[in-house]
């Protein structure tokens, strides 16, 4: 990672994501996508014991298909379970260009969206709960607390049990 940035928004995230899948990508899709995102930009910071920052401002909560914002489920929800348009997103800030180039000042976050998105982006929405529903993740920790927003330290748990240990 380059400098410490500032968060950006779930719907900034969303509308990379989107502008990436040419519009195919479902409400729940970009959930996961997002918070995977989200695990690698925490994940690749240096250091388990130095403060880190997540690539999301918004919280992720333990829904029950997994990690969710509630911010963009209420903000693209009357799609239901097909495709979000691209469009869908015309009056958030981008921070990438139309060629698909990180926004200066942006490149870290880009970065780690794309990566996530060629990774992920591949998956149907039933496989991406299934992923995100992993036992060693920070998910499953958190409804076994009894607890519903999903901490981030728990989330940069989750990604050295995922690239630490194979999972």
């Amino acid at each position: 990672m380059k400098n410490k940035k500032k968060k950006i928004s779930c719907l900034q995230g969303a509308k990379v994501l989107s502008e990436l899948s040419d519009g195919n990508l479902t409400n729940l899709q970009l959930q996961k996508i997002l918070y995977f995102a989200n695990m690698l930009y925490i994940g690749v910071q240096d250091g388990e014991d130095k403060e880190f920052e997540a690539l999301i401002e918004n919280r992720f909560v333990a829904w029950p298909f997994g990690p969710a914002v509630e911010k963009l489920h209420n903000y693209v929800k009357q799609f239901g379970n097909g495709n979000v348009p691209v469009d869908t997103f015309s009056d958030i800030a981008s921070i990438m260009d139309e060629r698909k180039e990180a926004i200066n000042g942006y490149e870290d976050e880009v970065a780690i969206l794309k990566i996530a998105y060629d990774k992920w982006g591949k998956f149907s929405a039933r496989e991406l709960v299934e992923i995100s529903h992993w036992p060693k993740g920070a998910w499953n920790a958190t409804k076994q607390a009894g607890a519903e927003e999903i901490d981030n330290d728990l989330i940069r748990n989750e990604y050295y049990a995922r690239y630490n240990e194979g999972g």
